[in-house]
């Protein structure tokens, strides 16, 4: 029976960096007997497998289940052909749900890595899940949130936080470890504060699942997250964003050099942090203390701390949007209208013109 490894999550754990360093060296990973497949025809993913966590779960944007079963044959014939491991990789499986269980969210997540085990039943299947130090996982978690303008990314941190712990079933690395052992026999549990030691987060990552790196392409960092200033700046800009494609124009725009001035201007060179204080952070990490000891105690018994342990000095909170810096940011014509970013998307302008006149009008309500 052919070996498959599935890197399941969690997200913000450098899953795209891995996944896009498996693309560029899927020829040296098949020197190594290691496949890393695409979805063929089936989908448009190039360099991961979200699609097949999603259409297990009737979200597939191209790949749907029926589609699953054939594909699953070419993989089960191709590492056969070869002797090969099968390295499947995307963070959507760590977080999909069933919809036939709205009601409950712990029937729906049995349900969908049911259906995730019966796919791969041909296969013996190895997960392999990277954990982050909650803290850290909490904040990029919400910057993405913010980023994306999804519904909660239009509040503030600490109310982010607050519903965090609320759904803690939901975000449990402990239930999350256990569910997968439900279905899966083999369950490999990575740290990323440790694998993002030199030589490196790929590396490492493939090193500890035995696979020979070190004639392969390194690749950068994937996914820039916006600094705390961009990001409560970004906060403000959300309750007047209204589409995706605004949503991205805005991002390109928090990055251009009027923008980046702005900020100077009000913040100098001073680097913040969007935790209010020392304090709150530790009383944050002290909630997941005997959880964290259940899973060091269980996969790293050589390890004295699961995570390395919360630094006394951190960067300054950032501080809240003045009215002035508001009024600035919704007054930056010329940056919306002149910027050489947008300056070959004419059709947007009008988008973001219609931005502007919102922010302002929401500007006069708050006075």
């Amino acid at each position: 029976m052919p070996r498959l490894l599935l890197h399941a999550g969690f997200h913000k754990t450098g899953t795209t960096a891995i996944q896009f360093f498996a693309w560029k060296n899927r020829k040296s990973l098949l020197k190594e007997r290691t496949i890393y497949p695409d979805l063929g025809s089936f989908s448009r993913d190039t360099h991961a497998h979200h699609d097949l966590a999603h259409a297990i779960a009737g979200r597939g944007r191209h790949l749907q289940c029926s589609h699953i079963p054939h594909l699953v044959r070419d993989w089960h014939a191709r590492a056969e052909a070869v002797s090969s491991m099968l390295f499947i990789s995307s963070e959507a499986f760590c977080r999909h749900v069933d919809p036939v269980y709205p009601d409950s969210w712990l029937a729906s997540r049995r349900a969908y890595l049911k259906k995730v085990a019966d796919f791969l039943s041909g296969f013996n299947t190895s997960v392999v899940i990277v954990l982050r130090r909650q803290d850290n996982f909490v904040k990029s978690i919400f910057q993405e949130k913010v980023m994306k303008n999804n519904a909660s990314g239009k509040n503030q941190f600490a109310s982010f936080r607050e519903r965090f712990l609320r759904e803690y079933e939901q975000n449990s690395f402990l239930k999350a470890i256990k569910l997968f052992e439900e279905f899966f026999q083999d369950v490999k549990v990575l740290v990323f504060e440790d694998l993002i030691e030199p030589p490196g987060l790929c590396m490492n990552f493939f090193q500890s699942l035995g696979v020979d790196t070190r004639r392969m392409v390194p690749v950068g960092a994937m996914r820039k997250s916006m600094d705390p200033r961009q990001t409560i700046i970004k906060i403000f800009l959300n309750r007047a964003i209204t589409s995706t494609r605004q949503n991205k124009q805005v991002l390109k725009w928090l990055d251009t050099a009027p923008v980046r001035e702005l900020l100077q201007s009000h913040y100098g060179q001073k680097k913040y942090d969007l935790w209010e204080s020392f304090e709150r952070r530790q009383h944050f990490l002290d909630f997941f203390e005997e959880e964290n000891e259940m899973i060091r105690s269980r996969y790293f018994p050589e390890k004295k701390q699961l995570f390395p342990p919360l630094q006394d000095y951190m960067a300054p909170p950032v501080p809240r949007l003045s009215e002035r810096i508001k009024a600035d940011v919704a007054l930056l014509d010329r940056c919306f209208e002149n910027s050489t970013e947008f300056s070959s998307f004419a059709s947007a302008r009008p988008a973001i013109s219609r931005l502007k006149s919102r922010i302002v009008n929401f500007l006069k309500k708050t006075e």
